[in-house]
This record gives structure tokens, sequence and C-alpha cells, in this order.
């Protein structure tokens, strides 16, 4: 199979010619602008290579780069650029936006080097990203056995992970990975606390001074565990706004609202555990968080209960 690339530039008459020249060694989508280029990752995407011209009204080439990858773009991005624009290229380069720029207007030979380029670069990274992965699922699967060990008063990780996708699509919240992989490491630092702390921990009493002391102890000892792995800072970043967190938050700091829900996946899990029916785990919860919309809480019952 041909490898995939997108095109994107507002000249049409552009984009037909490098398309009909390109055609023939590789899977060509082409998108006339930005917004079009979005449209198109979702409806033709995955692509190996996205080639994104600088100067376009509406949405730029920097800006349609940082759309496409806050949308999940894992392709390798070269930039056509003008003579004038070569600082702000060059700064895209430094930054590791883009692997290739080029300057307009090149020839067919030049861009077909640099889409190889980009492609054996991209694959090279691949590879390393796989190395890591492989590790970082290795490191994380150890942790978790380590706190399996303290199921008899605990949720288990998989517990806690199935619960957190229950309750965020409750909420209306997509899940991340990096959310996914947080509810799972929760409880890593168990190991860190006292038979009295976990005690306290475990105890339900959820309003304490003393069991949100634990709770913030354990939440600072996961997350200094997880900040070990490469790449899970923003991981440990939740698990640290755990014990503080009160309310969902609609702003733009995603980390404060994966902290909540997941201080209530905790708090649900931990009822759950000992048996306490799914309508009394929304009171005591709806007490305890009042700050959070009443419409989830509602919702949360409704669902829970039925599946019960």
């Amino acid at each position: 199979m041909s490898q995939k690339i997108l095109l994107v530039d507002d000249d049409r008459s552009l984009l037909n010619s490098l398309e009909r020249n390109l055609c023939f060694d590789y899977e060509v989508v082409t998108a006339e602008g930005g917004f079009d280029a979005v449209s198109k990752l979702a409806s033709d995407g995955p692509f190996d290579v996205i080639v994104v011209d600088m100067r376009m009204p509406g949405m730029d080439g920097i800006q349609t780069i940082q759309e496409l990858r806050n949308r999940g773009a894992k392709a390798g991005f070269i930039m056509l650029t003008g003579n004038q624009d070569s600082t702000t290229a060059v700064k895209a380069l430094n930054d590791g936006n883009v692997y290739r720029f080029l300057n307009k207007p090149c020839e067919i030979d030049e861009i077909k080097q640099a889409l190889n380029a980009t492609m054996a670069h991209q694959a090279e990274s691949q590879s390393t990203k796989d190395t890591l992965f492989d590790t970082m699922i290795g490191s994380l699967n150890v942790m978790c056995e380590v706190a399996d060990t303290f199921s008899a008063r605990f949720p288990s990780p998989t517990r806690l992970v199935e619960n957190f996708e229950e309750i965020s699509h409750t909420f209306d919240q997509s899940m991340t990975m990096e959310e996914k992989v947080a509810s799972k490491v929760l409880l890593v630092g168990l190991g860190s606390l006292t038979e009295d702390e976990r005690m306290r921990l475990s105890s339900l009493a959820f309003d304490s001074d003393e069991q949100l002391k634990s709770l913030e102890k354990l939440c600072l000892a996961s997350a200094k565990m997880v900040r070990k792995i490469p790449r899970l800072d923003r991981v440990a970043e939740i698990l640290e706004l755990i014990p503080t967190v009160q309310q969902l938050d609609d702003g733009e700091d995603r980390s404060v609202m994966s902290a909540s829900l997941l201080r209530v996946t905790l708090y649900w899990s931990l009822l759950e555990k000992k048996g306490v029916m799914p309508s009394i785990r929304v009171e005591r919860l709806r007490a305890l968080l009042p700050q959070i919309d009443e419409q989830h809480w509602l919702t949360l019952d409704e669902r829970m209960s039925v599946q019960h």
C-alpha cells in the first residue's frame, strides 16, 4: 500500500498540479486551507506526511499544524514557505512541529525527497516510541501488581479503570489515554503509606482531615513513582491534583477535570468495595462534593442503579 500524504494549500491550482505529479508514488489527499485539512484528517486520515503552506487565510500553516496535532495527527509535517517566512519556519522547525520546510516555488523532485526523508524519520521515531512504550507498559504493570496486593481492602487497578471509564462517560467526558493510565496507577503509592494511613484511607470517612491527609500522601507517592517513567509527567500532575479538587472544571485546564473525575472514581470504588448500594454511593458523594452539577449525580444514580 502506498503511503498517504495530505497537501494543504489555499491555491487549488497548485494543489491540482502537486496531486498530478505525486499520485503515482503516493496516495494523495488535498485540502484547501486549514479548516478543510481538519475535516480531511477526520474523514481520510491518518496520514504519513502532511505538507502545509505557511500563508493561508483563516488559519495559517503553524495554526493548522497545531490544530491537526491537537486532533491526534501523528504525521510528519513539511511546511511550504516563501522567503519572507523563513524566520517563522525556522522557529517551527526548532520547536519540533515541522521536520522539513521548503521554499516556494520548489521542484517536484525536491518535494519527493523531502517526503521520503520525513517518512524515514517518522519510521525511526516510531521504532523508538515503541521501545519506550514497551518499557512504560512493563513498568506500569509492575506498579499495578504491587497495588493489587492491597486489593482485599482497596479496589483493584483494573476495577478503578472500569469505574473511571463509566463515570467519565456518565459525566459526558471523553477519556484520554493519559487519564486512563492515571486511573490505573492511582493506588501504586499504597506501599508508601503506613498501615494506619491505609486504614484511614479505606475507612469511608471521606470528609475527615485524617482521611484527606492519607489521600494526599497516597497521591503524592503515586505521582512520584510515575514521574520516573518517561513521558508520564501529565499523569503525575493529575494525580497530584486529586486531593485538592472540588468540582469539574470546564475551563482550559483539563487536568483539573481529570483529577476531579478520578477523585469521584476513587470514592465510588471504595464504597463499592464495601458493598454500598449505588444510590447510597451517589448520596454520599453528592454531600461530599456539592460543587459538582446536580444533573451529573442524577445521571450517575440512574445509570448505575439500572446496571446494579
